[in-house]
């Protein structure tokens, strides 16, 4: 099947492991969750499908289960979306595949360079980029709600293995940003934007 247009919505969810008290290592970010939602059609006059993805993990697993998961769930093409796409989303998965198995990583990172050297939105450019404000603060702005979870209740519900948790917090950050996207069209995508509400509600 040829896919005419497609988008792909990433969000990720992070936690930071405190420096070793002997200074062996310092501070560092792990991705301990990742949320997609996959957005395509063969042609103009064919209709939307949509895939909803995720996966998180629990404390003492490593990044490489979500790197390989990443591998085989990234489509190598599409239009990327996110809220601050370099700082919050692409930046730590590369950090994630230097610090991990070469092999898992070097799979992960051509899957990843594939869509990400093609078209892609950062949402918060149009909002000040760097100094934006947060994605739930714009989002309120177009009367999209969400209540992501502080990093505090982040951290507790992955050192617990709290995976419902995590994995609502994180879909929820995704969706905001994609309904943000079609918000932000101007009417361009209110086609798209009936599809996805209709297959959203069912």
């Amino acid at each position: 099947m040829k896919i005419n247009t497609r988008f792909v919505t990433l969000a990720l969810t992070s936690v930071t492991i405190p420096a070793s008290t002997t200074g062996h290592y310092g501070e560092t970010q792990q991705v301990v969750g990742v949320a997609m939602l996959i957005a395509e059609r063969e042609a103009a006059a064919e209709p939307w499908a949509f895939e909803l993805k995720w996966n998180v993990i629990p404390a003492g697993a490593s990044e490489e289960v979500l790197l390989l998961w990443l591998t085989e769930a990234l489509p190598e093409e599409g239009t990327l979306i996110g809220w601050q796409l370099g700082d919050d989303i692409v930046d730590p998965l590369l950090d994630a595949a230097s610090d991990n198995d070469p092999e898992i990583a070097g799979g992960f990172l051509d899957r990843l360079m594939k869509l990400a050297t093609g078209a892609s939105v950062d949402l918060s450019v149009a909002h000040g980029g760097h100094n934006a404000l947060s994605l739930q603060d714009v989002a309120r702005k177009y009367a999209i709600r969400i209540e992501p979870l502080s990093s505090a209740e982040i951290e507790s519900a992955w050192a617990v293995g709290d995976l419902n948790v995590l994995r609502d917090d994180v879909r929820a950050r995704m969706i905001a940003a994609w309904q943000l996207w079609l918000a932000q069209s101007n009417g361009a995508a209110d086609a798209l934007n009936r599809s996805f509400t209709d297959w959203f509600a069912g």
